[in-house]
């Protein structure tokens, strides 16, 4: 004789573990490479690599593409991290004339750093400006005290309001 399931436990236990599955997907999110030289919207996906999804607030933002380029956004971005690479040019991210958000929400590891949400690699000589060029300011935040790191040789420009 087989024993009886509760079919209510059974769909519960299945719910429980889709949610886990789910969960642990957006805890391992990944590294999404701007791949537009000549510059683009941010919330384009086919400006990022790979090409189905802009940079979300698990994400790194990562930049390793010459020459410089201006970024801009018409919404508020919320992200992971922005990183500048070998590779990249001066990049500035300015928002639509509006004034908008961008907000990083850390837990991301670079360099075996942990909790990082700016980081410009070492001796690049290159400069990262978040709110230059737009007649309203761009409000950015670091979220959960996280890390930031500007490398010998660059520089990280903001625009305050």
């Amino acid at each position: 004789m087989k024993p009886k399931t509760n079919p209510f436990l059974r769909s519960a236990l299945l719910l429980a573990a889709a949610a886990a599955i789910g969960m642990s997907a957006a805890a391992n999110a990944g590294t999404i490479t701007w791949n537009n030289a000549g510059g683009g919207a941010w919330l384009t996906a086919t400006n990022w690599n790979p090409t189905t999804a802009v940079p979300g607030s698990g994400d790194i933002a990562m930049f390793n593409t010459a020459p410089s380029a201006n970024v801009t956004y018409n919404n508020t971005v919320n992200i992971g991290a922005i990183w500048l690479t070998t590779g990249a040019g001066n990049i500035t991210i300015a928002n639509d004339n509006a004034t908008r958000a961008i907000n990083m929400y850390g837990g991301q590891t670079i360099n075996s750093i942990t909790n990082v949400g700016i980081w410009l690699d070492d001796n690049l000589n290159r400069t990262l400006s978040i709110g230059q060029g737009g007649s309203n300011p761009t409000n950015w935040t670091l979220q959960n005290s996280q890390t930031w790191y500007v490398g010998t040789g660059n520089t990280f420009n903001q625009q305050t309001g």
